[in-house]
């Protein structure tokens, strides 16, 4: 039995380019992907500053499609703001009531507002 070293080769050769090529082709997939899911989290992140700029602005007086909204906003925020109060209230950390951040035991004053501490 002889064999052909010729068809060997280039059937190994073959193989390689087949691979070289699946290869470069999963590289591009995952390329694109990468860069569609960039993409995605910016359009999300500027959904999100859209909405944060127009809860801003128009909070007060909300365009009828939107004023349940706002108001469950509002409403959310405000739990937020008492539920953290309480977990500070837990903890021994006090806060100030103009601002919301942390104050020393020592204080007199804020840091952050310069507000008065009673």
């Amino acid at each position: 039995m002889k064999v052909n070293f010729e068809d060997i080769g280039k059937k190994i050769s073959e193989g390689s380019k087949s691979a070289v090529k699946k290869t470069k082709t999963v590289t591009e997939t995952m390329k694109i992907k990468n860069k569609l899911a960039e993409e995605e989290d910016t359009l999300e992140t500027l959904y999100m500053e859209l909405g944060e700029r127009y809860f801003k602005l128009f909070s007060d007086k909300p365009g009828d499609e939107f004023t349940k909204l706002c108001a469950a906003i509002k409403n959310s925020k405000h739990k937020i703001e008492e539920l953290s109060r309480e977990l500070n209230g837990l903890k021994g950390i006090k806060t100030c009531k103009e601002c919301g951040s942390e104050i020393g035991d020592n204080e007199i004053y804020c840091k952050k507002c310069g507000a008065k501490i009673k």
